[in-house]
């Protein structure tokens, strides 16, 4: 694409909500929130290779919450995630994401932000930015430090996870929720938009293998 401002862009002030997206190889940003009350709600999202940042709240009064759950920012040019908001306390849901590539993970203007105001942020994947993975941002628990590219061939549009040491192989089983609070359910997803296949399962029998009894025509011809 060509887009300059923004792949996907919000003029008004309700959420843009964007559920398994791929927003790739646009000139300028990704997704912008161009109001300053816009929130942001992304699930299982691919934004990769844009020459600006992947998702921007780009004014400095915005209010609105922002949601990223099991998704991947994949080198983009400046920040993963960018909020130019400079006052107030905006609301973050930042859970199973994997911020890769770029100058910075996640830049927030206002310092105040760096751990206020957090939904839930856990459980989330930084590696290979040329500046900062938080700027402004606390580590959340179960964070994950990158030290490879996670994918098998992430420029080329495959996401799938690889198994390098450092990369891919940190992230699988590596997901929120492990366990359900209150229950006896164990869960083992990995981190971000893409999950490895499992191997299945072989059918077994339980029955007995046993010769049959002759007949009598059987017993006569012998």
């Amino acid at each position: 694409g060509t887009t300059l401002n923004g792949a996907v862009r919000r003029q008004v002030s309700s959420p843009i909500t964007l559920n398994y997206c791929y927003i790739h190889d646009n000139a300028g940003n990704g997704v912008v929130g161009g109001t300053a009350s816009t929130g942001l709600i992304l699930y299982k999202c691919i934004i990769a290779n844009n020459g600006g940042r992947g998702v921007y709240l780009n004014q400095t009064t915005n209010t609105g919450a922002v949601s990223l759950i099991d998704c991947i920012l994949y080198k983009n040019a400046t920040a993963g995630y960018e909020s130019d908001q400079n006052s107030g306390i905006s609301t973050v849901t930042l859970v199973n994401t994997i911020i890769y590539g770029g100058t910075d993970g996640v830049n927030l203007a206002n310092a105040a932000n760096s751990g206020l105001g957090w939904q839930m942020v856990r459980n989330n994947a930084f590696g290979g930015q040329s500046g900062a993975a938080r700027v402004n941002f606390n580590i959340a628990p179960n964070d994950i430090t990158l030290s490879a590219d996670p994918f098998i061939d992430g420029a080329n549009g495959d996401f799938r996870l690889n198994n390098t040491a450092g990369g891919g192989a940190l992230l699988r089983a590596a997901g929120f929720p492990s366990i359900f609070p209150g229950g006896f359910s164990a869960s083992y997803p990995a981190v971000g938009a893409t999950q490895p296949q499992s191997s299945g399962g072989g059918q077994t029998s339980s029955a007995t293998a046993y010769e049959p009894r002759p007949t009598m025509r059987e017993k006569l011809i012998d």
